[in-house]
Order: structure tokens, then C-alpha cells, then sequence
């Protein structure tokens, strides 16, 4: 058993810094809706216009906040990748850690993605789609756009075709 590589001696590719100024903006935008949404009874309410609710929202509110941000930067920390001869790994969690390892040999599909929160920063994600189907599918987010084509070409070209494809083709 010592001759099968072990995941965890697996030396992981951080996510670009980048990608977490990409999570922060993100963050703001849902704190700041959620705040309006926070803000919105107060107005219509006038119950609710006590010190009390108002010290209670306020500080619900600043927990929210705190804790999206902690456990947001925590969770970026621990993220990686990694790709080796036969398959790719990523790496994610903080309180609840995965490891995900797909074989190129179970890999149908790559595809790179990018939303506009991600173009604003030059990032994309790479999705990798499985025999297995959506339950297995991963994708790695946070990768500088050429890198993440780079990753695609590098991942396709290691896909080998099932017998039924080189019939057809």
C-alpha cells in the first residue's frame, strides 16, 4: 500500500489572491442587500423603531457580517489545486474539508467560466464534468483566465476517448 499516492502529501496550487477580492465585493453586495432587506420593516413598522429592535438588528447584522467574512477568508486560505499525470485534485473547506480527486480517465466535459465579478478581476473557473454526473463535478474557481485555459487544454488533452467515440470519429 505505500506504492499509491497519498492526497495528503500532495503539494496544492493556491487560488489567485485576486479571487478573494473577487469573494469580498461579492460579500458586500449580498451584505448590502441583506441590510436593505434588514432595513426595509423599520420603515413600514413603527413598533419596530425602538432601541431595543434597532440594537438587536444592528448587531444581528454585525454578526452576519462578521461571520460570512471569517469563515469566507478561512475557507479561501485552505483552497487549492492541484493537477498530476493522471488526475486533478481540489482542495476545500475550512470547518468541513473535502478533497476531491477526479481521474482524467472519468472527465467528459471541461469548461471555463466567468461571471462578471470574476472578469472585473481576470478570473474564471474551470468546471470539469464527470461520467458521474452533477454529484461529482467539480470546479475550480479563482484561476487567472489564461491559466484556466491553459488548465482546459492541458485536461483535454489527457481525456481519452471511449471505444464508441473512435468508432464513430
Amino acid at each position: 500500500m505505500e506504492e499509491i499516492p497519498r492526497a495528503e502529501t500532495v503539494s496544492f496550487r493556491p487560488l489567485d489572491r485576486k479571487y478573494l477580492s473577487a469573494l469580498q465585493l461579492m460579500w458586500i453586495i449580498l451584505l448590502t442587500i441583506m441590510l436593505a432587506l434588514m432595513v426595509i420593516p423599520y420603515l413600514f413598522i413603527d413598533s419596530l423603531v425602538s432601541a431595543p429592535w434597532i440594537i438587536a438588528g444592528a448587531s444581528l447584522f454585525i454578526l452576519i457580517t462578521f461571520s460570512i467574512s471569517f469563515t469566507g477568508i478561512r475557507s479561501f486560505q485552505r483552497k487549492g489545486y492541484a493537477i498530476r499525470e493522471h488526475d486533478l485534485l481540489y482542495r476545500s473547506g475550512w470547518l468541513f474539508q473535502a478533497v476531491h480527486i477526479v481521474p482524467f480517465s472519468r472527465i467528459q466535459h471541461v469548461a471555463v467560466n466567468s461571471g462578471p465579478i470574476d472578469r472585473k478581476y481576470g478570473l474564471a473557473k474551470v468546471s470539469f464534468y464527470t461520467a458521474a454526473g452533477e454529484v461529482l463535478d467539480i470546479g475550480i474557481p479563482g484561476l487567472p483566465l489564461d491559466e484556466a485555459y491553459n488548465i482546459k487544454e492541458f485536461v483535454v488533452s489527457r481525456i481519452k476517448p471511449t471505444e464508441k467515440h473512435e468508432e464513430l470519429g
